[in-house]
């Protein structure tokens, strides 16, 4: 996640959250704002989510990779954070 999730280019919609958790591992936030993209290891005080995605550590490397789409995955709260993050071209 931390390589294909990350970038200094300014989020240009209102600052989000988004919650990966793999089905057999790990969980990793990604936090969306003026300073970027940038992904962390989901700690147990994290603050809640406004999107979560839940599948295989497979399907969310497919997904990241537009090689599966959201309906591929368990989504929870606003899928609108997940439609801007697909439609997002970072300039850097």
């Amino acid at each position: 996640m931390r390589t294909f999730n990350s970038t200094p280019a300014a989020w240009p919609h209102e600052a989000a959250t988004i919650h990966y958790h793999a089905t057999e591992g790990r969980s990793w936030l990604l936090a969306l704002d003026g300073t970027g993209a940038w992904p962390a290891p989901l700690t147990d005080d994290a603050a809640p989510a406004s999107s979560s995605a839940t599948g295989t550590a497979e399907q969310l490397l497919l997904f990241v990779w537009s090689r599966l789409t959201l309906s591929d995955l368990k989504v929870e709260g606003d899928p609108q954070v997940f439609e801007q993050l697909i439609a997002w071209e970072p300039e850097e």
